[in-house]
């Protein structure tokens, strides 16, 4: 008596099938066919077509938290007796009035004399609505197109500031506009000129209150200035992933391991190596325990693999052919020598592994990093916290902990953290 099989090849814009009545000795296809049908996707990029509404819900969102952190920003100006609540909460109130004078003024003129309540307050508000840029993790700066054209314009504007002598960005920015009556004041669509970090804006903050300060100002105590730079700039960073990740369907009490961990890694490695066959005399057979472990250890060593150095490496003779290697030219169909068949990649997967180890011997020494990479415990602490961790200042508290058994002295510790925080970022787990 044989079977009914039914077969799916589930894709992301079709689904194929096919029955089958299967039996030893007479098996043969019922029926099949496919299904198509429109990809959730924007046809023109690929985009999601729910990211509109996302990047609108992102709008409204940031747009609500700013509106929140300035009505907080004009209670502490009223706690401080800088202004009532009529002249900041009121219609047709005094700070409304001298809006007609040029804030950007304000802020260099902050730099040279005694600044009146009211003018403090328009400065601080007016910092304290656009407060600059500042990234969750430095590490995927470098992949990010637009965030290079920002950190660029930062870095200019840093330059230009140094180069004319400017006390703060504010001054820099009006005294620059004042010269050019066609620079614009604020990035527009494509121009990052005028990107200000929020470093800038906290250096300018902490200058104005100096200088205020030696103006005699009464106002400008250090408690405000504190206060207002915890409202102003704290900026709550992203939250660890970590009770997003979902089980193992084995292991049902362990979470899935980050793709880029060291036992991730060797398992779809390994993965990959087994499958591969090896063809003697037109036999096939499979790879042995010390070959599987010989090729494993050459994807550690190299991140580039090919057919030829697996050959090498396992001292294959003339003979014995890859099964996965195609001897053949793929435009003459020509039978082609092994050397040349062979110069074929392998799928080498450990592709976090070899980040690690570049990084890591830039902030110490190659012995160091082999030496790290080699207790698996370690690097796949590592690379959990550098998978769950999505800003800079959490993923440098985690890499501290999982460091504190390490027997590096303490300067090698703070260098690795440092130039793993800034340089690498993973993400996704296996299935």
């Amino acid at each position: 008596m044989g079977e009914r099989i039914l077969g799916l090849d589930l894709g992301i814009t079709s689904i194929g099938w096919g029955v089958i009545d299967f039996d030893d000795e007479n098996s043969k296809i019922i029926d099949s066919g496919v299904r198509i049908f429109t990809g959730a996707e924007n046809p023109k990029d690929g985009s999601s077509l729910a990211l509109p509404r996302r990047e609108a819900r992102g709008a409204r969102r940031a747009t609500k938290r700013k509106r929140i952190r300035i009505e907080k920003i004009k209670k502490l100006f009223i706690r401080n007796n800088l202004a009532s609540y009529e002249d900041l909460f009121e219609k047709n109130n005094i700070y409304l009035q001298e809006n007609k004078k040029d804030v950007w003024q304000l802020r260099d003129k902050g730099l040279k004399r005694k600044l009146e309540p009211f003018e403090f307050v328009r400065v601080l508000t007016h910092i304290g609505k656009h407060r600059g840029y500042k990234s969750n993790r430095k590490s995927e700066e470098e992949g990010n197109t637009e965030g290079k054209k920002v950190l660029s314009g930062i870095k200019n504007n840093k330059e230009r500031m140094e180069a004319n002598g400017y006390l703060t960005i504010g001054q820099m920015i009006y005294c620059e506009s004042k010269k050019d009556r066609t620079l614009k004041r604020r990035n527009s669509k494509g121009d990052y000129s005028f990107s200000i970090s929020r470093e800038m804006l906290e250096d300018e903050v902490n200058k104005l209150f100096e200088k205020q300060i030696a103006y005699e100002n009464y106002f400008a105590t250090e408690n405000l200035k504190k206060e207002f730079l915890d409202l102003a700039f704290t900026q709550k960073g992203l939250a660890s992933i970590e009770k997003m990740v979902g089980k193992c369907i084995f292991e049902k009490k362990e979470k899935r391991a980050p793709k880029r961990s060291l036992s991730g890694e060797e398992f779809v490695t390994l993965t990959e190596i087994i499958n591969n066959k090896i063809l003697e005399e037109g036999e096939e057979r499979g790879l042995t325990k010390t070959e599987i472990e010989k090729i494993l250890d050459l994807c550690k060593q190299k991140k580039t693999v090919t057919y030829k150095a697996i050959r090498k490496e396992l001292e294959l003779p003339q003979s014995s052919l890859f099964k996965r290697v195609d001897y053949f030219d793929k435009n003459t169909r020509e039978s082609l020598l092994p050397d040349l068949a062979e110069k074929e990649k392998f799928n080498n997967k450990m592709i976090g592994f070899h980040l690690l180890k570049s990084t890591i011997e830039k902030a110490s020494s190659k012995i160091t990093a082999e030496n790290i990479l080699h207790d698996k415990l370690l690097t796949n602490e590592i690379t959990k916290v550098l998978t769950y961790e999505k800003n800079d200042e959490d993923l440098t508290e985690g890499l501290k902990e999982v460091f504190k058994k390490s027997k590096l002295s303490d300067l090698e510790k703070e260098k690795i953290i440092q130039v793993l925080v800034s340089k690498v970022s993973f993400n996704d787990f296996i299935h």
